[in-house]
């Protein structure tokens, strides 16, 4: 018996579950860095946030196109091993495990 997927969210429902991630990573802590990083600049900062908005959407838009290429489960590690071969499937899915996925938390520093 073959497994199969069937489509289970509209578009509604992937629109507000990627910005409801994007929103609650934590969007509003990642002004101050921005704007450290670039000098204090507003117009910097705002040209950051439009460029990383853009390349959001780049990649949005590649991997549901290699979503639709296949039917097999596995997310990018499988596009990685259909599209370019086993071993960049490999060093998608490492890089996924050990470099992206893992939370450490940063040291506590008590209130006074």
């Amino acid at each position: 018996m073959k497994d199969s997927l069937k489509p289970k969210f509209g578009l509604f429902t992937a629109l507000a579950m990627v910005v409801g991630s994007v929103v609650g990573i934590g969007i509003y802590f990642k002004v101050t860095p921005v704007l450290t990083n670039t000098g204090g600049s507003e117009s910097f900062a705002l040209i950051a946030w439009i460029s990383g908005a853009i390349l959001t959407i780049i990649a949005g838009v590649v991997v549901s196109e290699l979503a639709s290429m296949t039917h097999n489960t596995g997310g990018l590690q499988s596009f990685g091993d259909q599209t370019w071969g086993e071993a960049f499937g490999f060093v998608i899915g490492w890089c996924q495990s050990i470099l992206y996925i893992p939370y450490l938390p940063r040291k506590q520093v008590k209130q006074p």
